[in-house]
């Protein structure tokens, strides 16, 4: 869906997360936390994936060896297909036009405009700031959001989904350039799977709303859409995060039962992703 834009909350990621992330089927089996993740939640939870906002965190180059020498694979989150007031790459002097790149500002997210994202310039600053201020680092990786921005030009641009391949294709040649190894994680606009050769530039997915858009039940033939990608991308070897936002306890279960059902990995998380743990404790 959308990034999100920082806010400082209080967290309730409790030691007892540690247990729940051993793969329970009741509780989520992977970190989808934006706001506050501190470096000791991390450490001590034992949890295998763990998609983060690089900025938010401020992770060091020393505590990513200590997370991954557990074991432990931690994701980047980054906007590819918005531009974002709070990154470092930001000028103070942009606004709608100016660069000839940015688009207009998200009405529902502040702070976050749409970009041209095939345009050179926007591309060549995306990957020097995934370079310097991320992949340098040493994360595992990166979790693209804002797949879908091509939703957005296609019909002034035809070419607005393969560019997007194209795009994320740089990505991951920098990513491997900086990381060997290193992995893409998109999330949502799960129909580019059906691109031959996208699914070769990704080593998991992150999907949202599978389910429940919040607490109301998604189109069952979408979701049925949905489902029949992602069991062709756990076929090939995909890891698969997926996580919806229910905030009634019955929907809450409701997800674990179904998304377990599918062997996927699973996490109910609050919306602005604030650490948030949504259990079932039916």
């Amino acid at each position: 869906m959308i990034h999100r834009k920082f806010v400082f909350l209080a967290v309730t990621l409790s030691i007892a997360f540690c247990a729940q992330c051993a793969y329970a089927a009741s509780a989520p089996q992977y970190l989808y936390q934006l706001q506050n993740a501190q470096f000791s939640k991390l450490r001590d939870s034992n949890c295998k994936y763990y998609v983060v906002d690089p900025d938010d965190s401020e992770l060091t180059a020393s505590q990513l060896t200590t997370l991954k020498g557990q074991g432990k694979v931690i994701l980047a989150y980054i906007s590819i297909g918005e531009a974002e007031t709070y990154r470092d790459y930001w000028q103070s002097s942009w606004k709608e036009g100016n660069p000839a790149f940015l688009e207009k500002e998200n009405p529902d997210w502040g702070g976050n405009y749409k970009v041209k994202f095939w345009m050179p310039e926007w591309q060549t600053i995306l990957l020097n700031f995934l370079r310097t201020h991320i992949l340098q680092k040493g994360y595992s990786g990166l979790y693209l959001d804002i797949i879908d921005a091509y939703y957005y030009f296609e019909n002034q641009r035809p070419s607005a989904k393969q560019d997007m391949v194209n795009f994320i294709s740089r990505i991951r040649a920098e990513t491997l350039a900086v990381i060997p190894g290193g992995k893409i994680f998109p999330q949502n606009a799960v129909e580019l799977y059906e691109n031959v050769g996208y699914r070769q530039l990704m080593d998991g997915f992150g999907v949202e709303d599978t389910w429940m858009d919040g607490d109301k039940m998604q189109p069952s033939q979408q979701t049925k859409y949905v489902l029949n990608i992602l069991k062709q991308a756990k076929q090939d070897g995909k890891v698969v995060l997926a996580v919806d936002y229910p905030k009634k306890q019955n929907n809450i279960c409701t997800f674990y039962q179904k998304c377990n059902a599918e062997g996927l990995i699973c996490g109910a998380f609050d919306r602005d992703l604030t650490g948030k743990l949504q259990t079932c404790n039916a």
